[in-house]
């Protein structure tokens, strides 16, 4: 997938058309990365963030009492998906949702739609999968790939779709049944289900994301995972407590090995 058999000017099409894919694929990230920084939505009502968990209103507050507000809602998907489960605002969910699948679409701004980059990258992308040899580019990407063949790909989706797709329409009715039986008016829609998913999974099996947090606290999940390390690859990773950092909550480590009383790696 190299290309080193392609040579002379073509090599030198191919490359420059390596090249103008990383530049496109870059565009591209560097657009949503902006319109996923662009959106924000602040609320001031209190009982809207009365659901809130303590570190999601940490996480939006404006100010220092997270417990009074105002909240701002953003994109970043540690605010974004949290608040898409605790809030009780349809229309604050729905214009989040909306938000974040319309970013680089031709609803926002002009200079940040991405549909003529993707059509570009798409065609470069055809001619490096001609260039070495394959119809497409999809069939190129088969090459590294597990799956082996689109023909495996598209059998594995089409086996899915019919034996999880029954299962998913009863659990969506349940789920619609549920929200009904609480009030819930409409049907339910993409920014709907997450919410009331919460909802349900209290009500059935008392399950609490936030409270199940509660038992993995850094500290702990840190030290098990060292721990871990630790005899998988005979290395031990210790705290240096006597250098700066550009923040105060970033800590820098050591790894030492059996053989040597000198940091390998840090």
């Amino acid at each position: 997938l190299n290309g080193l058999d392609v040579k002379g000017v073509k090599r030198e099409r191919l490359n420059n058309v390596l090249n103008d894919i990383q530049k496109e694929k870059s565009l591209i990230r560097d657009k949503v990365n902006v319109a996923t920084k662009l959106f924000s939505s602040i609320i001031n009502d209190e009982h809207v963030a009365k659901e809130f968990p303590e570190s999601l209103a940490k996480s939006m507050s404006v100010h220092n009492d997270a417990s009074k507000g105002p909240w701002k809602v953003s994109l970043q998907p540690h605010i974004f998906e949290p608040f898409m489960q605790y809030c009780p605002d349809r229309s604050l969910r729905w214009n989040a949702w909306q938000a974040r699948n319309q970013r680089c679409s031709g609803y926002g701004r002009k200079d940040l739609e991405n549909s003529i980059n993707i059509e570009t990258l798409r065609s470069l992308r055809m001619e490096q999968a001609k260039a070495l040899g394959y119809d497409t580019f999809v069939d190129m990407s088969m090459e590294t790939k597990m799956a082996g063949s689109i023909e495996n790909v598209l059998n594995v989706l089409d086996s899915l779709l019919e034996n999880a797709r029954p299962m998913q329409d009863v659990e969506l009715d349940s789920l619609q049944k549920f929200a009904t039986e609480r009030g819930f008016e409409n049907k339910l829609e993409n920014w709907d289900i997450p919410y009331w998913q919460r909802k349900q999974k209290w009500s059935l099996y008392n399950f609490d994301e936030n409270k199940i947090r509660e038992y993995f606290p850094l500290p702990k999940v840190v030290n098990s995972l060292f721990n871990l390390c630790s005899a998988l690859f005979k290395v031990q990773i210790v705290e240096r407590s006597d250098t700066h950092t550009w923040h105060k909550d970033v800590k820098f480590y050591d790894i030492y090995d059996d053989t040597s009383n000198r940091p390998i790696a840090s």
